[in-house]
């Protein structure tokens, strides 16, 4: 499984999230996810279809097949459960 999420560096949702990530990752070393600047990556990130609400979390399959998608400030403790203890 392969967990991306979409941001921006303006967005303030964005970046209460990539801090929460950053404290998850000091409990669970395994956990990494790889981050898409939706404005420094544009074309990769549009490969996604980035929804309006930042940030966007998603989950893909061995196949690259988008299997879960969230979007929002999700809470550190709704990321553990859908994301980290998958």
């Amino acid at each position: 499984m392969k967990i991306i999420i979409l941001s921006a560096i303006w967005c303030p949702a964005c970046l209460i999230v990539k801090s929460t990530i950053h404290k998850i990752q000091k409990e669970y070393p395994q956990f990494q996810p790889y981050f898409i600047d939706i404005d420094e990556e544009e074309t990769l990130a549009s490969q996604y279809e980035p929804l309006k609400v930042l940030p966007v979390f998603i989950i893909e399959d061995e196949e690259g097949n988008i299997v879960k998608r969230m979007s929002g400030e999700l809470s550190k403790e709704v990321i553990l459960k859908e994301f980290v203890h998958v």
